[in-house]
């Protein structure tokens, strides 16, 4: 089987989730498309969700893929001579990433690709993963790389003495 060059999962990635500063999972799946008569179709959908987290806690939001496309091109073009039918992506904020390519489902038919149950996941990712997230919200937070937690509070001053001792 063909390889995607790791690189080219890092620019998608990057690329998708750059204007999320606060994001802590990439979730994305593409389910290749068939003609009627079953042959691939020259496109396919894709669906993803970037899973956020700031001082109330993880929240799914979209990013661009538009700036994606090059990369995805690459790893499309890395696949030409695989008969795939899914993509599937999972990237953490730490570096850790699953990528699968399937081969043994069938395509999605380009009427009513939407509805696939796949797709259903991704879109409810959060729900569906909530304790899976929060093991990860746990996992970033103990390497000290959570976005959107308030920093500790200076500790207060009080008595006569902290009049004088004044920052400025």
């Amino acid at each position: 089987m063909a390889e995607i060059n790791d690189a080219d999962v890092e620019e998608y990635v990057n690329e998708i989730t750059k204007t999320q500063p606060d994001w802590i999972r990439l979730v994305a799946w593409t389910g290749r498309l068939a003609e009627p008569d079953g042959r691939p179709a020259g496109s396919s959908t894709t669906v993803h969700r970037i899973v956020v987290h700031e001082g109330a806690g993880p929240r799914a939001e979209y990013g661009s893929t538009m700036d994606a496309y090059d990369a995805f091109r690459r790893m499309e073009l890395a696949l030409e001579d695989v008969d795939w039918s899914e993509l599937r992506l999972v990237a953490d904020r730490d570096g850790q990433r699953d990528f699968q390519v399937l081969t043994d489902l069938p395509l999605r038919p380009e009427e009513d690709s939407g509805s696939d149950p796949y797709w259903d996941q991704v879109h409810d990712y959060l729900e569906l993963n909530r304790a899976e997230v929060e093991a990860l919200v746990e996992r970033l937070r103990a390497s000290g790389d959570l976005p959107g937690e308030a920093a500790p509070a200076e500790p207060r001053r009080s008595g006569v003495l902290a009049y004088f001792r004044r920052d400025g």
